[in-house]
């Protein structure tokens, strides 16, 4: 069955029973937009477009297993991204090298396999109910922020360093000591029994007791 307008700029319709007496659009053909145009009871629901289409409300993509919305490439014409429900979460995937890239799971976290970029200044990855620890950077320095009133602890099984690319300023061992740097040169340490000074120590006053 084919179905033919020649009129210009003029339509075709397609209506039936709206389900209460009546009748309702279901299919437009806009012979002056070229859209084609899908209704759900007279309501729009699907328009082509000259670049895609558009959908008004919902879409439901359900298959027997790891339903997916593939996005082709258009210089390459391949499918390079697939988005899909599989197993645990919502998932991202690169076809190219079939690795999931960001998974959405049902626990309500979230897994990066890759590098997460922010590429502006300025721009804050904020953590806590009230965004209370900001991490950021503003063009020349980079900070780790506590927002709101608490503290900043870092927490580890092992040691805690500070470094200025390959020299150390701190170093923190647990269950251990406290080192503190002069330009990569150990000065002072904490021991079991106190601590010990490498090189000279400077009072600002002139009195000061020695406990022995």
């Amino acid at each position: 069955i084919q179905i033919t307008n020649y009129a210009n700029d003029l339509d075709v319709d397609i209506k039936t029973d709206d389900g209460s007496g009546g009748t309702a659009l279901y299919f437009k053909a806009d012979g002056s937009t070229g859209a084609a145009e899908l209704y759900h009871y007279g309501s729009a629901k699907l328009a082509t477009t000259s670049t895609g289409v558009t959908v008004t409300g919902n879409a439901l993509i359900s298959a027997p297993s790891d339903p997916a919305l593939s996005f082709v490439s258009a210089e390459a014409a391949t499918d390079d991204w697939k988005v899909y429900v599989a197993g645990t979460g919502f998932k991202f995937r690169n076809t190219t090298d079939s690795n999931t890239a960001f998974e959405l799971k049902h626990d309500n976290n979230a897994v990066f396999s890759g590098d997460v970029s922010l590429n502006v200044d300025n721009k804050k990855i904020k953590l806590g109910a009230s965004d209370d620890l900001e991490i950021y950077h503003d063009g020349s320095n980079s900070y780790i922020k506590e927002a709101s009133t608490g503290d900043i602890i870092l927490d580890t099984n092992s040691n805690i360093r500070f470094k200025s690319s390959t020299e150390h300023l701190l170093n923190a061992a647990a269950n251990g000591a406290v080192e503190l740097y002069y330009d990569n040169s150990k000065k002072f340490e904490t021991t079991s029994g106190g601590v010990t000074v490498t090189g000279l120590l400077t009072a600002t006053t002139k009195s000061f007791t020695i406990d022995h």
